[in-house]
């Protein structure tokens, strides 16, 4: 009995043990986990060390790199003053934090200083302004004459500074600002000492010098000093945030967002074509990328104080850009290394974090980190920064690498992804073992009928009276079946409908003999011929079969050279309607009686012929994996399918049955 079989059989698998336990068996796991845990844990380690080198080694010593920031120095004053300003900055002593110092003659500005640093031609721009030593010289005349006269100087009227916060909030105050005001300090200790020793000097001090010298001690002990002018400042905070960490955080939720779509569209491999599922994936990546976007830069819109419709248009759209970007660069890494694909990731975005400005610019770091300038999550970073304070970036290079990114992966992603889905199609395929197996060894055994006029079709006869009608060249290899009574025939399965099997039965039946049609269920390769035996069609009652007879379209795993377009199962009506116990009596050789065997699908019934012991089962049991996956199927009815035909075990000749032809042997 199968019944009994299958009891035996799982009475033989053992139970869960333990991992410490001696069994052979076990300790073979137990191997090969250690093996496993050792390779993904060395791959971990070298992960975090190339992590660390990298991430890590992107801020060693940025000290070492501020002679690449240059800093305009210009000079308007023609006095002392000025002389010690361009001193101060030419003798400032070489090593850290020295920046590249580039003096400019007033009279060679082709631009305003303004324009100098919005145009991104330096990280700053100082310069002494005019009449500085005059008005200094006018404060010493004042301690000397004793009046208070010409006291309205302020020190911080001397200098100014000009530059841009928003192109990198760290780079500016860290490392262009410290340098800047420390030889200003030097060039005002030196003009205070110059002011001191003329004070000094002087022979013909009286209280009324001492009093004035006094009010305007605060004049000449720091004579020079500067004013700040920040063309666009980095506030508020959250909008730092939004253009560094924010951009992390959009790339963290893409990643998601592929996993999800691939997670969603890999069960269709097979049953969709290629081209849709790649179809549903674009749009999926576009949609949700914009509402995405959208989400962040509303966020933004709120917390960084956006003020006009236009910017923040522009911040969102170009946000949308960089969310489909991310999001065909992960595919492109998920769809080509699989499970190292979240290695490479991790990888691939420590380096783009690394060179991307996130604390420094990429000018104070090692060359190696200069790769930035061609990395995508670098343009992001500058673009954001410029929509979001005006900041100095190369707009139109920022979105054209992006842009180059996009469509670079893209088409890479479609190549890719198509033979990776064509090779997954294989693979389904090469899982069916009767596919890949032909021709069966078993057709030997069995005598080969020829159908003279066709090529499509090969024909076995099983008994004296019962006939296999193949289909060899469809990778499911549909089979139907022939049984001719005294009286009249029965036809089960009428094939896929690629060619005509009526010509076949025909050729096959004497003319003197009725025909009956009736299939196992209603699956597309059972079915395809329906309509060429109207009035003749035997079946039960169910919404699957009704639905199936309206017919359908069935493009999936055609013969190379048919026509794909005009291909399809032609609407059915049956005629008659039988239930289970109901027997076709087909004369004194043939009574087939209706086995209700639901589980494959709901209309699953087999047949069997007690007077010559055949049983006919169709997908309900054979050769392979059965399926059991599809929205009618029902695995808890196929079970009490499976126990029904074994009890029937006892009225079936095994002598005769092999496996092939969906007919099994139950030794």
């Amino acid at each position: 009995m199968l019944s009994t079989k299958i009891s035996e059989k799982a009475s033989r698998i053992p139970l869960p043990r333990h991992l410490w336990s001696n069994d052979t068996e076990v300790t073979k796991i137990r191997r090969q986990l250690i093996i496993y845990w050792i390779r993904s844990s060395v791959l971990f380690w070298i992960l975090i060390l190339l992590i660390a080198l990298i991430y890590l080694g992107s801020g060693v010593n940025p000290i070492w790199h501020t002679e690449s920031l240059d800093v305009f120095v210009t000079n308007f004053d023609d006095g002392r003053a000025g002389s010690y300003f361009l001193e101060a900055f030419h003798n400032t002593p070489s090593g850290n934090q020295t920046l590249n110092w580039i003096f400019q003659q007033p009279s060679d500005l082709s631009s305003s200083i303004d324009d100098q640093i919005e145009d991104g031609k330096a990280w700053a721009s100082v310069f002494m302004n005019p009449n500085i030593s005059n008005r200094l010289n006018r404060i010493l005349q004042s301690i000397l004459n004793g009046n208070l006269t010409d006291s309205v100087y302020q020190p911080s009227s001397a200098v100014t500074i000009v530059y841009d916060e928003g192109r990198n909030f760290n780079t500016i105050n860290g490392y262009v600002l410290p340098p800047i005001r420390a030889a200003i300090a030097v060039a005002s200790v030196r003009y205070a000492s110059y002011l001191q020793s003329q004070i000094t000097q002087y022979s013909n001090m009286t209280p009324t010098n001492i009093i004035a010298a006094i009010s305007l001690a605060n004049k000449t002990y720091l004579p020079i000093s500067y004013t700040n002018k920040n063309l666009h400042p980095a506030t508020p905070y959250a909008g730092v945030l939004a253009t560094s960490l924010g951009y992390l955080f959009l790339w963290l939720i893409m990643l998601s967002l592929v996993g999800m779509a691939i997670r969603i569209t890999q069960p269709l491999a097979g049953k969709i074509k290629i081209i849709d599922i790649v179809f549903i994936r674009i749009i999926n990546t576009i949609f949700n990328g914009l509402i995405i976007s959208l989400i962040y830069s509303l966020c933004v819109l709120w917390f960084a104080n956006f003020t006009k419709s236009v910017p923040f248009i522009r911040f969102w759209l170009f946000n949308w850009l960089a969310t489909v970007t991310f999001t065909v660069i992960i595919s492109l890494f998920v769809i080509n290394l699989g499970a190292l694909a979240q290695i490479a990731l991790t990888l691939f975005l420590i380096i783009n974090l690394s060179a991307s400005s996130t604390n420094i610019t990429i000018e104070l770091q090692n060359r190696f980190y200069h790769v930035g300038y061609g990395l995508p999550l670098y343009h992001c970073f500058s673009a954001g920064r410029h929509l979001l304070f005006g900041s100095y970036t190369k707009l139109n290079v920022d979105i054209a690498v992006l842009f180059a990114f996009y469509f670079g992966a893209v088409i890479l992603t479609i190549i890719t992804g198509i033979y990776r889905m064509y090779k997954q199609e294989q693979k389904i395929l090469e899982q069916i073992p009767w596919c890949s197996k032909l021709p069966r060894p078993q057709y030997s055994l069995l005598e080969r009928v020829t159908v003279p006029s066709q090529k499509w079709f090969e024909v076995y006869r099983i008994r004296p009276t019962v006939f296999a009608i193949y289909e060899p060249y469809h990778w499911e290899e549909s089979i139907s079946y022939l049984v001719i009574g005294s009286q009249s025939s029965l036809l089960i399965d009428t094939g896929m409908g690629i060619e005509n099997i009526r010509k076949i039965v025909e050729f096959l039946i004497p003319s003197s003999t009725s025909l009956k049609v009736i299939n196992t269920h209603t699956h597309h390769d059972h079915v395809g011929d329906n309509w060429r035996f109207s009035g003749s069609l035997y079946g039960i009652h169910s919404e699957f079969a009704e639905q199936n007879a309206k017919g359908m379209i069935w493009e999936k795993y055609l013969p190379k050279g048919f026509n794909r377009k005009t291909y399809r199962i032609h609407p059915f009506q049956i005629n008659n309607y039988v239930k289970e116990g109901d027997r076709i009596i087909l004369g004194h050789d043939h009574e087939l009686e209706i086995i209700s065997t639901p589980g494959h699908a709901p209309d699953s019934i087999s047949f069997l012929d007690e007077k010559q012991r055949l049983l006919f089962v169709g997908d309900t049991f054979y050769q392979g994996p059965i399926l059991l996956y599809r929205p009618e199927t029902n695995l808890q009815d196929y079970l009490i399918s499976l126990e029904k035909l074994a009890k029937m075990t006892s009225k079936v000749d095994l002598y005769y049955q092999v496996i092939i032809f969906q007919m099994f042997n139950l030794n």
